[in-house]
């Protein structure tokens, strides 16, 4: 591919949108009443370590391999890359206040309405 070659971020949306309906829906299944069964809640806190686990891989490749990429093809844009890589920053907080209450539901295996696994997804 030239430098003149616009870049196809199509998929890059397609990707963006699949992250947030998980975390939308694993929200909302974490909030569900009636609480779910013992083994429900072990499965929805795999999905959510899942998750969790995928988006810190993607934003990890985006800020390594495309984010340079892109302001070496697009140097006028850098600030607007560099905001992203400050997003992704932002984001790996939050990650990682979500990583141990997943595992708290886990252990509790039990999904209160209001449970901080909800509040942090």
């Amino acid at each position: 591919m030239s430098k003149s070659q616009p870049i196809d971020v199509r998929d890059m949306a397609i990707v963006h949108r699949l992250f947030r309906q998980a975390y939308d829906e694993a929200a909302r299944l974490v909030r569900a009443a009636p609480a779910p069964s013992p083994g429900r809640v072990t499965f929805l806190a795999d999905h959510i370590d899942l998750v969790l686990g995928g988006l810190h891989s993607h934003h990890q490749d985006e800020d390594e391999l495309l984010y340079p990429k892109l302001i070496e093809r697009a140097p006028e844009q850098a600030p607007m890359t560099e905001q992203v890589e400050h997003e992704h920053q932002i984001i790996a907080t939050a990650l990682d206040a979500a990583s141990p209450a997943a595992l708290h539901l886990r252990r509790r295996c039990q999904a209160p309405r209001s449970s901080r696994a909800a509040r942090a997804i």
